[in-house]
């Protein structure tokens, strides 16, 4: 029983630091995103014929395929982080539910360990 105990613990415990090393991915992921890391790369050619240049007969306009690097590039840290924290908003609000039903199944399962524990004390 106590073995039973344990594996389920054990389970949970995996199961937790899973979510928690997805939670780091997505923040990774976020801050190297294509839309924000070549943000404003292109925004000087907005009002200029070059656009034209590099797009070839037949291609998508290069602001349909890369709109982010037409767009005028971060002022500051913090419209960056708000933009990163608007790319991950929804993954992260799904993320905590599952975390924090993953969190309640560990607990759960240590009750009745805890429990044992105190008997054999």
């Amino acid at each position: 029983m106590v073995i039973t105990l344990t594996r389920e613990v054990k389970e949970a415990q995996i199961m937790v630091e899973r979510i928690r090393d997805a939670h780091r991915c997505i923040w990774h992921d976020a801050a190297r995103e294509r839309s924000i890391t070549t943000r404003g790369e292109l925004s000087a050619l907005n009002d200029s014929e070059l656009v034209w240049k590099f797009l070839n007969a037949g291609e998508k306009p290069l602001k349909d395929n890369m709109p982010h690097s037409f767009k005028p590039p971060f002022e500051s840290c913090i419209e960056q982080e708000a933009t990163i924290l608007k790319l991950v908003s929804d993954k992260l609000s799904k993320l905590v539910r599952f975390e924090r039903r993953a969190a309640n199944q560990l607990d759960k399962d240590l009750r009745p360990l805890a429990q044992i524990e105190k008997i054999s004390e």
